[in-house]
């Protein structure tokens, strides 16, 4: 009943915030356009971009707390042992974030980027984990909004560090997408068809891990590189 009542409540703040009037801003550096339809804990993360691009760290903080209370909920319910290992590991991070964020102890917006990548692609492989189980016994409904949660939580991982999918990536999403749909309203899928896409949807969970670290060592290098070559 609480999780029913703190979901709504972010639909009617989701919702009330899109109906009010638009002013012509360009948009802030590091600031990433994430999916309404994933509310959490990307609404959080959301929030405390925008608060820390206003300089705001408090409330930047704040909102990076709500994301790990989320987390939190999420980790009871998760019974295989490596997979809630990797979440407490994910709330680890934004736990020392946070600490971080709400002192002004922080680069730039960009680190927060990385550290949202990183919890975002944890519950990418939690879900597809989750969606996976569900199928083999034979709860199909529920396999399929795991399995499209599992998807909204890869592409917002992706942008957060500006990273496109490519050709192949996009037609195996839209592949997964379409059969998420399918689950959800009961549809039966060959076992063989299935167990395929969840191996490719696992290979390009493991390579966005890779790439977001690649993505962040380069921001830092080059972030080396700026300051030292600034003028004394």
């Amino acid at each position: 009943m609480k999780t029913y009542i703190l979901n709504s409540a972010v639909i009617i703040f989701v919702f009330l915030f899109a109906c009010q009037p638009k002013e012509n801003k360009a948009p802030q550096e590091g600031i990433v356009e994430i999916s309404t339809r994933e509310l959490l804990p990307d609404v959080h993360f959301n929030g405390a971009l925008v608060g820390f691009a206003d300089k705001q760290y408090a409330e930047s903080a704040r909102h990076i707390g709500l994301a790990i209370q989320y987390m939190d909920t999420i980790l009871l319910t998760i019974e295989d042992s490596t997979r809630k290992q990797i979440i407490r590991n994910s709330i680890s991070e934004l736990i020392e974030l946070k600490e971080h964020v709400a002192v002004a102890k922080v680069d730039g917006i960009q680190d927060l980027n990385y550290f949202f990548a990183r919890a975002g692609n944890s519950l990418a492989g939690l879900h597809m984990n989750v969606a996976k189980t569900e199928y083999f016994k034979l709860d199909g409904i529920k396999a399929g909004g795991e399995l499209d949660k599992a998807l909204r939580a890869v592409e917002n991982a992706l942008k957060y560090h500006h990273l496109d999918l490519t050709k192949e990536e996009q037609e195996l999403i839209a592949r997964l997408r379409k059969n998420a749909d399918r689950l959800k309203i009961g549809e039966k899928i060959p076992t063989g068809e299935m167990e395929e896409l969840f191996d490719q949807l696992n290979t390009s969970i493991t390579k966005l891990s890779s790439d977001i670290e690649i993505n962040y060592a380069s921001y830092k290098n080059k972030r080396k590189t700026t300051i030292h070559d600034k003028p004394s």
